[in-house]
């Protein structure tokens, strides 16, 4: 197929249920983490509890990317001692006349075959592009995505229009061709309810449906982990909360 269409490409990359057990094992024999979504996504708390509670870091390098330029609050450069007691090193950005500067390091990560990366990358075209210069490492080495949805969040929850969105983030960071996969985050804060969460599960799968797409995790509170894989199909990702807002 010489041009597929934002549908097409999202098809290919987005379809099918993975199992909680199986996607964790797959993580953890992972080099990159990619994590990709919109402003408010909730990329950044996913993020952090992959690093400090799933893949905990004892022997080799580990290094976590705060490549998010799009806000200026909330971001992971507040959990620096919480990332080094589990083993990750903070690499963030700095900037020169007001422009942002990429972390130092991320080249000398991506060549070293024991490093495991994680990238909190910005939540639009303009923010994932910073990490679109390093797309032939991440394509020669062992690199998942995850483009996190929260759709209590997203302006436009519209099947065609969430596929857009999500080719245009994709093709400016230039991953089109990596392994991914949607995490749903139906996220109001620490007091949301299963029932909230599951209602806006499914109205996200329902939307993506509609264009052949689905969301293959399910994020949810760790309180909360145990009844959502009761209740649900996908695979469950605990969070363990860090971020607390105002």
């Amino acid at each position: 197929m010489k041009n597929p269409t934002p549908l097409q490409r999202c098809r290919k990359l987005f379809y099918g249920w993975e199992s909680g057990c199986m996607f964790m094992d797959e993580l953890k024999k992972l080099n990159n983490i990619v994590l990709l979504g919109e402003a408010g996504s909730g990329k950044t708390e996913i993020a952090l509890s992959l690093a400090t509670r799933h893949l905990r870091q004892e022997q080799g390098p580990a290094s976590f990317f705060d490549m998010d330029q799009t806000k200026g609050v909330f971001r992971a450069r507040d959990c620096r001692e919480t990332l080094a007691a589990s083993g990750f090193r903070l690499m963030e950005p700095t900037s020169f006349l007001d422009a942002p500067v990429v972390p130092a390091g991320v080249i000398g990560s991506l060549l070293d075959p024991r490093s495991v990366n994680i990238f909190d990358v910005g939540g639009n075209e303009v923010g994932a592009r910073m990490i679109g210069q390093f797309h032939a490492h991440l394509r020669a080495g062992r690199t998942k995505v995850l483009y996190v949805i929260n759709p209590y969040r997203h302006a436009a929850m519209e099947g065609r229009q969430l596929i857009d969105r999500m080719d245009r983030i994709l093709r400016a960071c230039r991953l089109l061709g990596v392994n991914s996969v949607i995490v749903s985050n139906p996220c109001l804060g620490e007091q949301t309810t299963m029932e909230e969460i599951l209602a806006g599960h499914r109205l996200l799968q329902e939307e993506l449906a509609r264009e052949g797409c689905c969301a293959s995790i399910l994020a949810v509170r760790e309180p909360l982990a145990e009844e959502a894989r009761s209740r649900v199909r996908e695979g469950v990702l605990a969070l363990r909360l860090h971020i607390r807002y105002p």
